[in-house]
């Protein structure tokens, strides 16, 4: 009986130090996810405006062609 409360004694001092860093691997994870979609939301915001703007370009352009023809 007495190997056992030890046992459970070393378990709980483990988890009492594992606590903190497993807290923090999860706060860096979600900081990191965060992260990620956020600069892949903005990626697809640059892509789409620089688009619209070649579309706007190209619009200008055929038009002067048709009215130069």
């Amino acid at each position: 009986m007495g190997l056992l409360i030890n046992e459970e004694e070393i378990v709980q001092r483990i988890m009492e130090r594992l606590t903190p860093l497993l807290d923090t691997l999860m706060l860096c994870i979600l900081i990191c996810t965060i992260t990620y979609f956020v600069r892949e939301c903005l990626k697809e915001r640059r892509e789409r405006k620089l688009y619209r703007e070649q579309m706007k370009q190209l619009q200008h352009a055929s038009g002067q062609k048709n009215m130069a023809g």
